[in-house]
């Protein structure tokens, strides 16, 4: 006897009639893949049939799982503009990971929104397709480090906690030097390589 049996009867979707005495078996057969007798007729034993579809299954939650793990950790962004020239260029795409300020070091290329009301009152830009105006600079200065050359802020002689500055590496850059300290809320993450290309 067939592990599963072939069937017999089969409703009609359309109608919600039973079509008495119909064979449906190649249909089935169609459908679902071979049956298990045929399986057997073939050498393979129906313990390993369930085994192998069990691994495969669990093969595939564990792909989509490392897959919305790596969508939570890792962003790719298209650079837009100069201000990080010669090191990225205008239409490159790099690897962000995203990351809080305490994981991020002096010479890192991060990725984050703009001061929201600037001192020199420079506009940050168009928002990108997430509605978000995003930069990409270098970290220059973190909390407690002492401000560098160029970047006043009333009162402060070292970088607050919570803000960092950050400069372009293309000296025309607008950054830090005229948009004061960048809120380390709007920070996104840390660019690590170019798609496709070599680490930053």
């Amino acid at each position: 006897m067939p592990l599963i049996e072939r069937p017999q009867r089969c409703c009609d979707t359309a109608m919600g009639e039973a079509k008495d005495g119909e064979v449906l078996a190649d249909r089935w057969a169609e459908v679902h893949g071979v049956f298990v007798d045929d399986q057997l007729r073939a050498g393979v034993p129906g313990h390993a049939v369930g085994w192998i579809l069990g691994a495969l299954t669990a093969g595939a939650l564990g792909l989509g799982a490392a897959l919305l793990w790596m969508r939570r950790q890792f962003v790719v962004v298209t650079v837009e503009g100069a201000s990080m020239a010669p090191t990225l260029a205008d239409g490159d795409r790099v690897v962000v990971q995203r990351r809080r300020l305490d994981q991020v070091r002096n010479g890192d290329v991060v990725v984050l929104e703009p001061p929201v009301n600037p001192p020199g009152g420079y506009d940050p830009g168009p928002a990108g397709p997430d509605g978000r105006r995003w930069n990409i600079k270098r970290a220059v200065a973190l909390p407690g480090d002492p401000l560098p050359a160029g970047v006043t802020v009333s009162g402060v002689d070292r970088v607050p906690a919570g803000s960092l500055v950050v400069f372009g590496d293309n000296p025309d850059s607008i950054d830090s030097r005229q948009r004061g300290l960048f809120d380390a809320a709007q920070l996104l993450g840390v660019a690590i390589r170019r798609l496709g290309g070599q680490p930053l």
